[in-house]
């Protein structure tokens, strides 16, 4: 049961953090696209890029896939620190005796509201 619930609670933090990082990197990129124009003489006229919108559309998809690779990372982290504490709690009949004092009062106060 408790798994669920954290599954249901992080999904959307995952998102949001990914959103976040695939904005903050296509702004960067596309910052970067758009203030190359200006350095570039008339002999480099040929390598300029007219239009910033397909480097920032690229920006984004793989601004996506690093997030999600991270965020997987993380999710599986979190996933094995909790299934730890339940694992714990069970074989001690209901208390975690070798989890973290933060842990079990993060738990513990979720529990009573």
């Amino acid at each position: 049961r408790q798994m669920c619930i954290r599954d249901r609670c992080y999904s959307f933090f995952f998102f949001k953090q990914k959103t976040a990082y695939e904005m903050l990197r296509s702004l960067v990129g596309s910052e970067m696209c758009i203030r190359d124009s200006f350095y570039v003489t008339k002999a480099d006229i040929r390598h300029q890029i007219s239009s910033p919108i397909l480097p920032t559309i690229a920006f984004i998809i793989v601004g996506y896939v690093i997030a999600d690779l991270f965020m997987t990372v993380y999710s599986m982290s979190v996933d094995t620190v909790l299934q730890c504490f339940l694992v714990d709690e069970e074989a001690h009949d209901g208390r975690a005796t070798n989890a973290p004092g933060d842990l079990k009062n993060i738990l513990e106060d979720n529990q009573k509201s």
